[in-house]
């Protein structure tokens, strides 16, 4: 999973201190195993990893949607 996490920051440019990153792999693998799920559930529609994939869905809100928490 770590090789994806870094994988996907190189694409989407997301440059990080250890700590940082560390902190934000959480978020970035509970997303990911949501994304699996959902996609073994659905033929619909898919879900992919994107540039929010390592915030969790509070820090989501309260930075794109102008929400508070």
């Amino acid at each position: 999973m770590w090789n994806l996490y870094e994988r996907w920051q190189r694409y989407h440019n997301v440059s990080l201190d250890l700590n940082e990153k560390q902190r934000l792999f959480k978020a970035f693998m509970d997303n990911a195993r949501y994304i699996h799920q959902f996609n073994k559930r659905n033929d619909t529609c898919k879900l992919c990893l994107n540039e929010f994939a390592d915030l969790t869905n509070d820090e989501f809100v309260c930075t794109y949607t102008g929400l508070l928490e």
